[in-house]
């Protein structure tokens, strides 16, 4: 048998939602580039300006894209040590 104990500090296990950012305001120029050009077509420019990111501590990934609504998830940890991957 389990005992809970009773202890004088409490969890609150709601948090807030991440903070997201627009793409274009840390990630520059790409709107330009032939390769994203070429998936997004005519639509790249409002791609990109509508495209958002949030930044996470998960040292164990890169980036990923959030299954809720499309934004991009980059890992801060590789954003600050890219010569370790290069």
């Amino acid at each position: 048998m389990v005992r809970q104990l009773e202890l004088p500090a409490q969890i609150i296990r709601t948090t807030p939602s991440p903070t997201l950012y627009p793409f274009t305001k840390f990630f520059k120029g790409f709107e330009t580039l032939p390769s994203v050009r070429s998936i997004f077509g005519e639509e790249t420019d409002e791609v990109i300006r509508n495209l958002k990111v949030e930044f996470c501590s998960n040292r164990f990934g890169y980036m990923a894209v959030s299954h809720k609504d499309a934004h991009i998830i980059v890992s801060v940890w590789h954003l600050r040590n890219p010569g370790l991957f290069t």
